[in-house]
């Protein structure tokens, strides 16, 4: 078992895993694809608004990770914006190091994710804090009183 991690910017290698990601994407992103679209999630990695992270044991593709930047005249953050795939577990260590390491050499200040509450349990023995509480209200059928 030989495990790869890295970040793809080469856009020939971009376009030959493409129908992978897409595929994990499609299995194991499904809430996520109540907000996106495939085709959205191509257009913002080649416009370079999100980066793509993949996991390789072997030949086979199973993380699939996708990331980008907040940048402020103080602090730069990086976000994961969706990690999905299979066997996660044996990736999720060496891909957080890898992810802050990229930041921080890149000269952001934070890698920032956020999830539902079993990603935070995940990451609180990665050194993650959850230092805010993300709040919604769905506004499609706003009314008042």
């Amino acid at each position: 078992m030989t495990i790869t991690i890295g970040k793809v910017s080469n856009p020939d290698v971009l376009k030959a895993v493409w129908p992978d990601v897409e595929k994990i994407i499609l299995e194991r992103g499904k809430e996520w694809l109540d907000v996106v679209t495939p085709e959205e999630v191509w257009d913002c990695i080649v416009s370079k608004t999100w980066e793509l992270w993949l996991g390789i044991d072997g030949k086979d593709l199973e993380m699939v990770g996708l990331c980008g930047w907040e940048h402020h005249a103080k602090a730069s953050y990086y976000h994961i914006i969706w990690l999905g795939g299979f066997n996660l577990e044996k990736y999720l260590e060496k891909a957080l190091a890898l992810t802050e390491q990229y930041t921080h050499l890149s000269g952001g200040t934070e890698v920032v994710a956020s999830g539902r509450y079993g990603w935070m349990r995940m990451l609180k023995d990665q050194g993650y804090l959850a230092t805010t509480v993300q709040v919604r209200k769905n506004v499609q059928e706003l009314t008042r009183h």
